[in-house]
């Protein structure tokens, strides 16, 4: 892997649509501040990463995965931030092979187009996005800005892996993945 790029780079995981395995990244953020909350907020560039050809249109969408909220990684004090394509389901998006093979296959949700997976902590804050036109301010879609980014590590690619096994749930503790016995795991 090549060597930190900058500073505001950090470490993630991209699950691209063509490869068998995810493979570490550097992600690059930009500073960000939001009126009426005090300090500066970090959102990551992930653009490069959710593209998949010239004169593609989409907007990025986030899932949060709270890993203190799965038993096995409790100790864990970060958030996990899934970004994806907000229309992968529509858009013609392939299966996500790396996803799929990490899982053996086994992964509840059809996840589509590419998947980039970041480490955020500290105070966050849900935003809106806003489209002008001309006079009228429309709102639509949320996304949740983080004080801090952190490189991923490798204690959070277990998380994500069961993740992928167990998502689409009602909540996070209710997630329970059982083992070959029918024992639960988490």
């Amino acid at each position: 892997m090549s060597p930190r790029p900058s500073p505001t780079h950090k470490l993630g995981i991209l699950f691209s649509l063509d490869s068998e395995k995810p493979e570490l990244v550097w992600v690059n953020y930009k500073k960000i501040e939001i009126p009426g909350v005090e300090g500066q907020f970090e959102l990551p560039d992930v653009d490069r990463f959710l593209t998949c050809g010239s004169g593609d249109s989409y907007d990025s969408e986030q899932l949060l995965i709270e890993p203190q909220l799965i038993m096995r990684a409790r100790n864990i004090k970060h958030i996990l931030v899934v970004y994806m394509r907000d229309n992968f389901g529509s858009d013609g998006s392939k299966m996500t092979q790396s996803g799929s093979s990490i899982t053996a296959g086994k992964m509840k949700h059809g996840w589509k187009g590419p998947l980039i997976v970041v480490a955020m902590e500290g105070q966050s804050v849900p935003q809106g996005r806003i489209l002008k036109i001309g006079e009228m301010s429309i709102s639509f879609g949320t996304f949740t800005a983080f004080q801090r980014s952190t490189d991923i590590a490798l204690r959070d690619f277990r998380v994500i892996h069961d993740y992928f096994l167990a998502y689409p749930h009602g909540s996070e503790d209710e997630l329970t993945l059982k083992d070959q016995h029918g024992s639960s795991m988490i």
